[in-house]
């Protein structure tokens, strides 16, 4: 039963002083070892959570870079790569519509127009081949230092002239260049030339031919080699001796004739 503080003081039950208010002190003890364990363990579920979180962004992030961009770019490494070495890489192996896509689409343009100037290239490659080789003349490429770098098969067959020879060796049977030479003349002022030259076939009888000489300039303009196209002439040099000889025997016999010959046109005499 609670009493007034007059009444407490006074009461027979307390003794103590009328002005002492304060009378003891009451100390409760309580446990926290349950809510001790209780924040450990959120705790290490929060944790848990977290890490098990983060593993889950990491993997979903890698299999994402794998599956969308490590393979898709492998792929278009190896397919331009192919491309690169000449083979025909046919379809663009990544179709997806981002960045990824359009760079295999720009790449698969790029391949079929590659593809078809190649091929143009090729073909153009191959008359120049044919045509450098079957053509009725000589040809050779020559060099600043007066070798042959290459010829046709007429040029192989008549002269019977092998590469790295010195075309003055080929067309003339001879140990020094020529005292008048359309290719060096080409070297010097960058111009074409055409000439009738005198030289020896492989059986050293004598060959005459008609040379058109011309320049092969780099991709700077400078001229690197002369290339020398020459016509077989000697059938009509030939005529012309013959023809020559015809027409100095005519006129050796007419003068020396002990007849009288006189040569009248087709008006009829009177």
């Amino acid at each position: 039963m609670l009493t007034s503080g007059r009444n407490c003081w006074s009461a027979p039950c307390h003794f103590h002083p009328r002005d002492k208010s304060v009378l003891g002190v009451i100390d409760i003890g309580m446990s926290l070892k349950a809510y001790d364990a209780y924040v450990r363990a959120t705790s290490f579920k929060v944790i848990l959570l977290g890490l098990a979180t983060v593993l889950l962004v990491v993997g979903t992030l890698v299999a994402y870079i794998l599956l969308r961009v490590d393979k898709p770019v492998n792929k278009l490494l190896a397919w331009i790569n192919a491309m690169m070495v000449g083979k025909p890489a046919g379809k663009s192996p990544v179709n997806s519509r981002d960045e990824l896509g359009q760079l295999a689409k720009a790449f698969s343009i790029l391949s079929a127009r590659m593809q078809r100037r190649t091929q143009e290239l090729e073909r153009s490659r191959e008359q120049y081949r044919t045509l450098f080789e079957h053509v009725p003349c000589f040809i050779s490429v020559i060099d600043r230092d007066f070798k042959i770098v290459r010829q046709n098969t007429k040029m192989r067959e008549f002269f019977r002239g092998t590469i790295g020879m010195h075309c003055y060796e080929v067309y003339k049977k001879q140990p020094e260049k020529c005292d008048i030479c359309s290719v060096a003349d080409t070297f010097l002022n960058g111009k074409g030339y055409t000439r009738e030259e005198c030289g020896l076939t492989v059986s050293g009888e004598e060959a005459n031919y008609l040379s058109y000489t011309v320049p092969v300039r780099d991709e700077k303009g400078e001229v690197i080699c002369a290339m020398v196209i020459a016509i077989d002439i000697g059938d009509r040099i030939r005529l012309q001796k013959e023809l020559q000889i015809s027409l100095d025997f005519q006129a050796n016999l007419i003068e020396n004739s002990i007849h009288g010959i006189i040569a009248t046109d087709e008006i009829v005499c009177r």
